[in-house]
């Protein structure tokens, strides 16, 4: 449906359904990885299959001294800090109650992750002076790091990128392919495009 609806038709889908198989078995002729092998990249990869922990903020920026005052006072008569973002923030999250969606802790700069964890849930951070502007958030949620369970769909997953891997390394494709090339009585009447036919070769690393 996301296919169709993005003006793509269902033989275009099909055909880049099959071309992805191809390659896929192409790249990985002749191996396999067993749900031992699997377990073992699942567990000594613990990072690759962990979430990061992420917060759900809001925040409010502005540029001068007398608007953080303005906040400020806004904030402590009891308005509701989306409500000051839209009225006062110089962010282009204004529009949207200065709202950020959930970004992993880590990825924010360190004055703000500090800013940040000072607080809890449901209170707003001191200033942070980032570049020309100060900003102020709001914590509404924090959802801490999770486990990827390996369930089925992610142990295909797993599978396949470790039978890639190794075939990136045992099947050299894109060498086959060049020796094709070479062996290939391939015969261009018109001498620009025969000369040109031979550069793309060589270039490829297909002889000629």
């Amino acid at each position: 449906q996301e296919w169709l609806a993005s003006g793509m038709t269902r033989p275009e889908l099909e055909y880049q359904i099959r071309l992805d198989l191809t390659r896929f078995k192409v790249a990985t002729h002749g191996i396999t990885r067993t749900d031992q092998e699997v377990d073992k990249f699942y567990k000594d990869n613990p990072t690759r299959f962990t979430t990061l922990k992420s917060v759900q903020i809001r925040v409010i920026a502005v540029d001068s001294e007398d608007s953080k005052k303005a906040v400020d006072a806004d904030l402590a008569a009891g308005k509701k800090f989306a409500d000051v973002a839209t009225a006062r923030s110089v962010d282009i999250t204004k529009s949207n109650g200065g709202e950020l969606g959930r970004p992993a802790l880590t990825m924010l700069p360190k004055p703000v992750q500090d800013a940040i964890e000072a607080i809890k849930i449901g209170q707003v951070t001191a200033w942070v002076q980032t570049d020309n502007v100060w900003v102020k958030f709001s914590l509404e949620d924090v959802i801490p790091e999770r486990v990827i369970p390996l369930d089925a769909k992610l142990r295909n997953q797993v599978r396949r990128q470790l039978m890639i891997d190794k075939g990136n390394v045992r099947n050299d494709v894109a060498k086959e392919i060049g020796e094709l090339r070479r062996k290939a009585a391939i015969d261009i009447k018109e001498k620009s495009f025969a000369e040109t036919f031979q550069r793309l070769l060589r270039a490829s690393g297909g002889g000629g």
